[in-house]
């Protein structure tokens, strides 16, 4: 009876929108990693390289984080909501150092996960039913961030791989043109850079005039710069802190450039004081605990620590890459052209029988439940061409080899659609 009355209760058009099968991405990550490969111990387990972490530089991190530090009775009480002052000012300081560009920590705001940030910045500038346009192929999570809560509606502005995907402004005012035309109003532009999927580097011009067309356009422009300081190839990074602009808001976190994902820090840079106040006030929901704060100052007390893990960093995630690209060389499957990040953004479309969404799945479905290799699809990216498929490579070499392994006995078996 409890049962009957419970499911009986009512839910809210919002609550229901939270409910409902979770994203390959997630759905995968969580399979992958109940059952996951040893060679030793578990031989036929899942070898996980769909997980966007970065697993080459807990040596460098181990010792600072386990390091005795200093606790005052305040790490130990609320503090404010959107940071402290003294962690603040310490992301301040090191992001600014990394981009050579001085910042105000003022401008500043924490949230539990850059997630958290993007779904705060999506609150404020967008109401039920605007557009955000998103320059495509994207990655996945950007649905959740922008949909769920503010109810906001992504509009894919396609990139093309005819040029390795490179970042077009003219498709993203083409988007928010043809999108005004229909009536609807754009809340935002959002930008990934470094790209995820494609962990490419956009250039200097095309951030400039992205820059520059989305104040013309009067449309905010959001950039989620979470590889920032992952770039390892040979396109300067350019980031859009530079530009000191109103309608940018940057944002970035400890996931990825220092390997922290579990710390669930998201940082927000704004010069904007509407947009500042109106996501400071949604932290009241999702703030960092002052006890992670605590442990950040500490580990980036060091400048000259940072410097050298940072640079360490970019040389592994530059050799991992190169061991996968060396690898899917083998297997016959061009280079990708990777440049940043811990992922490659592999092209298996030689592999589809056909070049359909039906026949990508039908691919990664053999890779996932034959081979039990965890890699992402194109579909869970929106882009418009099947068949190209994110690996991670941050991760031990015996792991890519595996992978490399089952992933060729899959595209040399019969009725893949190898030639």
């Amino acid at each position: 009876m409890t049962e009957d009355l419970v499911s009986a209760l009512p839910m809210s058009e919002r609550g229901r929108r939270f409910v409902g099968q979770p994203s390959h991405l997630v759905e995968a990550h969580f399979t992958a990693v109940a059952d996951p490969f040893d060679p030793e111990r578990n031989p036929g387990g899942y070898v996980n390289l769909g997980t966007a972490e970065n697993h080459l530089v807990f040596d460098l991190l181990e010792p600072r984080l386990a390091a005795a530090r200093p606790v005052t009775a305040d790490d130990t009480h609320y503090g404010v909501l959107h940071g402290t002052q003294e962690f603040r000012a310490t992301v301040a300081r090191v992001l600014g150092s990394s981009v050579a560009v001085s910042l105000d920590p003022e401008h500043l705001i924490a949230m539990s996960g850059t997630s958290a940030i993007l779904d705060a910045v999506a609150y404020a500038t967008c109401d039920l039913g605007d557009a955000v346009i998103v320059p495509a192929p994207f990655y996945g999570g950007f649905e959740i961030d922008f949909s769920v809560r503010a109810g906001a509606t992504i509009v894919p502005a396609q990139l093309s791989s005819d040029d390795g995907f490179a970042l077009s402004p003219a498709a993203v005012v083409a988007a928010i043109e043809a999108t005004r035309a229909e009536g609807r109003r754009v809340g935002a532009v959002a930008l990934i850079s470094p790209h995820n999927p494609t962990a490419r580097v956009h250039s200097a011009d095309a951030i400039a005039e992205l820059v520059r067309v989305t104040r013309e356009l009067g449309v905010h422009l959001i950039v989620d710069e979470i590889y920032a300081m992952s770039a390892f190839g040979e396109t300067p990074f350019a980031s859009a802190l530079a530009h000191g602009a109103e309608h940018v808001h940057v944002v970035w976190g400890f996931a990825k450039d220092f390997a922290l994902s579990g710390f669930k820090v998201g940082i927000l840079h704004t010069t904007n004081v509407e947009l500042h106040a109106a996501v400071a006030a949604q932290a009241y929901l999702a703030p960092v605990s002052t006890d992670v704060q605590r442990t950040i100052i500490e580990l980036l007390a060091d400048d000259q620590w940072i410097s050298g893990f940072l640079a360490e960093s970019r040389l592994r995630l530059a050799a991992s890459c190169n061991h996968l690209e060396r690898g899917l060389g083998r297997l016959g499957l061009p280079p990708t052209g990777a440049e940043a990040g811990v992922f490659s953004w592999a092209d298996l479309r030689a592999h589809l029988p056909e070049q359909t969404w039906e026949a990508e799945e039908d691919l990664r479905r053999r890779i996932f439940d034959e081979a039990k290799i965890n890699i992402a699809p194109a579909s869970v990216f929106h882009g418009d061409e099947p068949g190209w498929f994110r690996i991670t490579h941050a991760c031990e070499p015996a792991l890519i080899d595996e992978a490399l392994l089952r992933l060729g006995r899959v595209l040399n078996s019969s009725g893949d659609g190898s030639r």
